[in-house]
């Protein structure tokens, strides 16, 4: 999925470096999925090729924060292997 990396990246930023917590990347990753899925649906229904690929993109970047972020929480929730995790991600 396009995207899917650049979503990965800034969930990543934004839990290690700036702000340190994971509401805000899991708050727009969320907040992007009805919009992608409304804007794909429009770009389809009009059949508009580089706004579908737009789109695909803009879906990974969604998909990507809201998946990175929830691997962080649930690394959070194992208190032994806090560590271990947080090293694979940075």
């Amino acid at each position: 999925m396009p995207g899917l990396g650049i979503g990965a990246y800034t969930a990543i930023f934004l839990c290690n470096l700036w702000p340190r917590e994971t509401f805000f990347p899991l708050f727009f990753g969320s907040a992007l999925e009805p919009l992608k899925v409304s804007m794909l649906t429009w770009a389809l229904k009009n059949g508009k090729p580089a706004v579908i690929s737009g789109m695909l993109g803009f879906a990974g970047v969604g998909t990507g924060l809201r998946i990175i972020v929830l691997c962080y929480w649930n690394a959070s929730t194992l208190k032994g292997s806090r560590a271990r995790y947080d090293d694979f991600f940075l």
